[in-house]
């Protein structure tokens, strides 16, 4: 991979996903989208739901 983007966001989920990820109704959750890319060629697209309270994000770079 030669580039690319991450977002990360906040998301209400409707009901079906709230019964799928054991979550209260008030709970909140994030969606991550992700595309990532050879040249100008898409080589991966992501989009994940994910609950709030046990996510963690890191992100790590290494020197050009």
């Amino acid at each position: 991979m030669a580039g690319g983007w991450e977002r990360t966001r906040p998301g209400l989920p409707d009901a079906a996903l709230r019964r799928l990820l054991h979550l209260a109704p008030s709970s909140a959750v994030l969606v991550v989208e992700r595309l990532a890319l050879a040249g100008e060629v898409p080589v991966e697209w992501r989009h994940s739901v994910v609950r709030g309270d046990r996510y963690c994000f890191r992100a790590e770079w290494a020197p050009t």
